[in-house]
């Protein structure tokens, strides 16, 4: 039972991701991935052209994210900026007498994570350095539930035996990652949604 919830958010998840609103103000997340491709799955990311690097299989993925083939950073301090949300249901009667529920996203706020170009200096919830990112990222990617992997190329989204949703993208620098985490019994989400130059606030996403 609790496996085809999993699933069903998953789904669910997949289809909605940059397609939902956020209350009155259209939030872009990240786009659904496709198989095999080596693109980058983000709208407006400036990092494409900066050597992404692409991997062959999942395996392939673990050892390129283990050996920190992330790109490097454009600037000499970066700022990567995330939305918080989770889903809101909400009952209606059309006419008056046909019941309907519409769905939407309400953000919650935003938090950033930072790094240093040339440097191991980064600001995220794993340590203040760039392994401590990549031992994290580590840890998500082997506690993937067997099987429950999607994506290709330079990004993957895996669901773990916690029930958290998290996508790695290797076109953006490490301290970017994971640009996506999702409960799968809240629904509860955050989602990178660009750079900047400005200081990270040091307040990170929700804790599980």
């Amino acid at each position: 039972m609790k496996r085809n919830k999993l699933l069903t958010l998953l789904l669910i998840g997949f289809l909605t991701i940059g397609l939902s609103s956020c209350g009155d103000d259209n939030e872009k997340g990240p786009a659904p991935v496709t198989s095999g491709t080596s693109s980058n799955p983000f709208n407006g990311v400036d990092y494409v052209n900066n050597t992404c690097q692409s991997s062959s299989s999942f395996e392939d993925f673990k050892n390129r994210v283990n050996a920190g083939s992330f790109v490097t950073e454009l600037n000499n301090n970066e700022t990567y900026y995330f939305v918080e949300q989770e889903p809101e249901t909400d009952q209606g009667k059309f006419l008056g007498f046909i019941p309907y529920n519409t769905f939407r996203w309400v953000t919650l706020g935003q938090f950033t994570r930072s790094s240093t170009k040339g440097t191991s200096n980064v600001n995220h919830e794993a340590g203040n350095e760039k392994l401590n990112v990549r031992d994290y990222l580590m840890a998500i990617l082997n506690q993937t539930q067997s099987g429950q992997y999607r994506g290709g190329g330079s990004y993957y989204e895996v669901l773990t035996h916690s029930g958290d949703v998290f996508g790695i993208n290797l076109c953006l620098p490490i301290a970017a990652n994971p640009v996506y985490r999702a409960n799968s019994d809240t629904g509860r989400r955050y989602f990178y949604t660009g750079t900047g130059s400005s200081q990270s606030n040091g307040t990170f996403g929700f804790t599980l």
